[in-house]
């Protein structure tokens, strides 16, 4: 009896994991949506690939995926992601598939490496530690501290695969359109320039 009983046990323990680990699905395609851009702005890429369609899937294997949001270019979305806000605006639904129209609250980057360029001449012309300065601005604005933000409206297409509604970001079309792993590369190595060249 008590084999069976640690047995039973064991077995419901188990389960009860899988149950836990495993995402329950969207009920309908604005659900799909927000848990996805919720997993993506909070830095959880595995959380986001699950609402991702099958298509997508086939041309970014997760490895590849998780690779494209790793090291500095994780750190960086994961920041970007923590000051960023969106509303869905819209949602159409047309059978399997869906529309939306989201508002998305994004860091105006290039207003704030020009605050900070400014702020760098300035401590740099008065002998203020320059590296104190850039680590006390940059804390502030992951706080979400006097963060400039502009407005921008992101088309967002769903699909309902096998009954469960899952983002379509149609990276088969054209994976070299899809792939921004060189962008934000560029553009943290245009960050990276600014900071060593200040005064």
């Amino acid at each position: 009896m008590k084999k069976f009983l640690k047995t039973f046990f064991g077995i419901t323990a188990c389960l009860s994991l899988l149950v836990i680990a495993v995402p329950a699905p969207a009920s309908g395609p604005e659900d799909a949506l927000k848990l996805f851009l919720d997993a993506s702005l909070a830095g959880k890429p595995l959380d986001a690939y699950q609402h991702i369609s099958s298509t997508d899937r086939k041309v970014y294997g997760f490895d590849e995926y998780l690779g494209n949001r790793s090291g500095d270019i994780g750190i960086f979305l994961e920041i970007v992601g923590s000051m960023t806000s969106y509303n869905i605006e819209e949602l159409e639904v047309d059978g399997d598939i869906a529309k939306a129209n989201v508002k998305v609250g994004v860091p105006d980057l290039p207003a704030m490496l020009t605050d900070l360029a400014g702020k760098t001449l300035a401590a740099a012309l008065f002998s203020e530690d320059v590296d104190r300065m850039a680590r006390k601005w940059l804390i502030e604005k992951i706080r979400g501290e006097d963060v400039p933000r502009i407005t921008v409206m992101r088309p967002m297409t769903l699909i309902r695969e096998q009954g469960e509604w899952r983002v379509y970001l149609g990276w088969s079309k054209d994976k070299a359109t899809t792939d921004q792993t060189e962008l934000l590369q560029d553009l943290l190595k245009t960050i990276r320039e600014i900071g060593t060249t200040a005064p």
